[in-house]
């Protein structure tokens, strides 16, 4: 795994969806290994980073792995926000 910071906020490319992933393990329980092989989540660290997610074999199927891409922090705040309203619901 890498240095990932959590929570982590997940985007559902699909629906528009943000999850805020708390953990490694709340983050496989989140997530679905097609969806990852398909592409269809984009997520950041708590630092911002952008997160590339690949399908990996093993018991932890999921490769977090850290880049050096930012998202703006108007975005993220505005992702993080989605999140938080979401869980309210």
């Amino acid at each position: 795994m890498s240095n990932t910071v959590y929570p982590v906020l997940v985007l559902e490319k699909d629906d528009g969806s943000v999850y805020e992933c708390y953990s490694y393990r709340d983050l496989l329980g989140r997530i679905e290994r097609i969806d990852i092989e398909n592409a269809v989540y984009t997520a950041w660290d708590r630092e911002r980073c952008l997160l590339k997610l690949a399908v990996q074999s093993g018991r932890d199927w999921l490769q977090v792995e850290l880049t050096s891409q930012r998202l703006d922090p108007d975005h993220f705040e505005l992702l993080k926000s989605r999140a938080v309203l979401e869980r309210r619901l």
